[in-house]
């Protein structure tokens, strides 16, 4: 009996930043990349997820950090996720990862559903470091209105917290 070629195993990552936005967006990234799966004929195996944590942090995201064990440990071929920044905003460390990736084999797949190069990489990342402030303004444009509107908000007083655990001396 003949059998068909068999299925490259596939692996779907999703993020969205911050309590202040919905935990639905998880579901519909990890939809959109099933789709992206489907239609290029790959086994899903895992899903790994990060619910409220920055794109700018590493060691904080759980899904993440399962994420990188499993391209070192050879335990599926391609990484789907909707975006490249759902990895990373930081330019640096998506540059790395792809090089992470391409060490142990693993393909990166987003929305488009081609395997990234490492220009696509590299524009991502351009358009990363100029969304970057843009993103900042827009938050501390909330942040203001929320403060106005009479709400506290928690993320601002855990970083006021730690600025004054660590000082900085000049």
């Amino acid at each position: 009996m003949m059998t068909g070629p068999i299925k490259r195993k596939a692996v779907l990552y999703a993020r969205y930043s911050s309590d202040m936005q919905k935990a639905t967006s998880i579901g519909g990234q990890l939809l959109l990349c099933r789709k992206i799966a489907a239609r290029n004929n790959l086994d899903v195996t895992g899903e790994f997820v990060d619910a409220a944590k920055s794109g700018l942090t590493e060691d904080a995201r759980d899904g993440y950090q399962q994420l990188l064990n499993g391209v070192r440990n050879h335990a599926f071929d391609v990484v789907i996720v909707e975006h490249f920044d759902r990895l990373s905003r930081d330019p640096a460390t998506i540059q790395r990862l792809k090089q992470v990736f391409e060490f142990n084999d693993v393909e990166l797949m987003d929305q488009k559903g081609v395997y990234a190069t490492a220009t696509d990489i590299s524009i991502a990342s351009l358009c990363n470091t100029i969304y970057k402030p843009q993103l900042a303004d827009k938050v501390r444009r909330g942040d203001d209105n929320a403060v106005a509107s009479g709400r506290i908000l928690a993320h601002t007083l855990i970083v006021t917290d730690r600025c004054r655990a660590h000082p900085v001396s000049a």
